[in-house]
């Protein structure tokens, strides 16, 4: 997986570096049972604030579950440069059809930014 030597412990963290644009993501254990560990996945810098969560296979470290959000401003290029964009972007099994009771998560914060997003596509979003 993309995410490797990193201890099944809650706290533990690993920094994955990418290329810029993007931040540097932090990855936090935030919970783990004998089949899964779920990470918390934060990271920003003057170009993009990325956030979310994973879901990993423990033995494997395959994903199971992921929805990361990204917050960027449009290109200079733009008609309207001074705005932002979003970006979500989930993976789950073609099975798992939101199963999970999603208001009993470990990171109930990320169900309410999708649901503020919703109401916010109607005024200009915080540019990062």
């Amino acid at each position: 997986g993309f995410i490797n030597d990193l201890k099944v412990e809650k706290g533990a963290t690993q920094v994955l570096e990418l290329k810029s644009p993007l931040p540097e993501i932090t990855f936090t254990v935030e919970d783990f049972t004998d089949s899964t560990v779920t990470l918390s996945a934060s990271g920003e810098n003057n170009e993009a604030k990325v956030f979310g969560y994973v879901v990993l296979e423990r033995d494997t470290g395959w994903t199971q579950r992921l929805t990361m959000i990204m917050d960027m401003p449009l290109p200079e290029e733009a008609a309207v440069s001074d705005g932002s964009m979003r970006m979500v972007t989930s993976i789950f099994p073609e099975d798992w059809l939101y199963g999970q009771n999603l208001m009993t998560s470990l990171l109930p914060s990320i169900i309410q930014t999708l649901a503020n997003l919703t109401q916010t596509t109607k005024r200009p979003m915080q540019k990062y």
